[in-house]
């Protein structure tokens, strides 16, 4: 079973010395099993920061039944400024006064290595939205951070890498002026996804993100398990990846009836939720370069907002980890933020 936690809202906790004080902190777990997600949630007070539950985040229960997962942490002083040279010692975890090893701490200033996905089927063709998705790439292209490693890909009628993972913006848009849809061709979203997961990123990559712009047109992807699925969730979850998706409904702009794009959507909301990602849709092509701005100006405020925090690894006992967790720093006169994944609030 994996166990995965959302945030509910940020919690906040002050040293002993109380400059911020205490604060009531709740946040949901997602028991995933078989493709079932059960909801249950939880509220906690206490005068340090507490986690009602803990995520497995993919990792796998080690052979003394520990359970691994991350924890991503703010650290300020009474002047707001980050506290920057902290390190795994001075950070103390722990469940039910049982402290808790903390297995690394490190700041989380590698910038995101992104994978730009768009679907260029028949629908994008049949609603006459190319040029609106090539100028929606490009702008994504200018704005986001020039440091961030992106890779171009397209997913009709076969996964296809255009430019694989670089820096160098001026080939990406090159390429990217060149990505026509295809008349008559469905969607691979996930085989796509599963492929270029597998194939095009590492264990060394600590911030994976997908970029998906779908249509709900057939989603014509091998058979997925549930169990490959929920793996595949982990999976993500276990690097800190995040998932954006963006859905144009181009076949039901053309026929508000129509239900296609049921499996685009699923999956999507899916990623999302459990990712920390964004989710939008569209109806009209011109949404495309609008959503497209709207995600390099997210990870852009990301990069800002995460790269001055701590991810933090930790064990917990397998019996232990549905139970809450209470965090704290060893210096005095700092102000603590604890955040589940790298979202920031919406």
């Amino acid at each position: 079973m994996a166990i995965i936690w959302s945030q509910a809202h940020v919690g906040e906790f002050s040293n002993r010395n109380g400059f911020a004080g205490s604060h009531v902190l709740r946040y949901t777990l997602h028991f995933m099993r078989g493709g079932i997600v059960g909801l249950v949630s939880s509220l906690r007070l206490c005068g340090v920061f507490v986690l009602s539950g803990f995520s497995s985040v993919g990792f796998p229960v080690t052979s003394d039944a520990q359970i691994r997962g991350y924890l991503y942490a703010s650290v300020v002083d009474r002047d707001d400024q980050p506290v920057l040279d902290l390190t795994a010692d001075d950070f103390v975890v722990s469940i039910g006064g049982s402290e808790l090893p903390v297995v690394s701490c490190v700041l989380d200033s590698k910038p995101p290595k992104i994978a730009l996905l768009l679907d260029n089927s028949n629908v994008m063709s049949e609603a006459g939205a190319d040029p609106m998705m090539r100028d929606g790439v490009a702008e994504f292209l200018e704005i986001v951070l020039p440091q961030a490693e992106v890779g171009l890909f397209t997913m009709a009628r076969n996964v296809e890498t255009r430019v694989d993972f670089t820096t160098d913006r001026q080939t990406l848009r090159t390429e990217a002026e060149e990505v026509f849809s295809e008349r008559g061709a469905g969607l691979r979203m996930m085989d796509a996804l599963f492929d270029t997961w597998d194939e095009r990123y590492t264990a060394e990559d600590t911030w994976p993100v997908f970029v998906l712009v779908l249509t709900d047109g057939s989603e014509l992807s091998n058979f997925i398990s549930d169990d490959d699925y929920n793996q595949f969730v982990n999976d993500l979850i276990q690097q800190g990846a995040n998932v954006h998706v963006l859905l144009f409904s181009g076949q039901g702009a053309l026929n508000p009836l129509n239900q296609l794009g049921g499996t685009q959507k699923q999956y999507g909301l899916s990623l999302t939720e459990h990712t920390g990602g964004l989710y939008r849709t569209i109806n009209t092509p011109t949404g495309l370069p609008v959503v497209l701005t709207e995600f390099a100006n997210y990870l852009n405020q990301q990069v800002d907002e995460v790269s001055t925090r701590y991810r933090i690894l930790i064990e917990v006992p397998e019996e232990l980890s549905r139970r809450g967790i209470s965090v704290e720093v060893k210096r005095d006169d700092i102000n603590l933020q604890i955040f589940p994944n790298r979202s920031l609030p919406q």
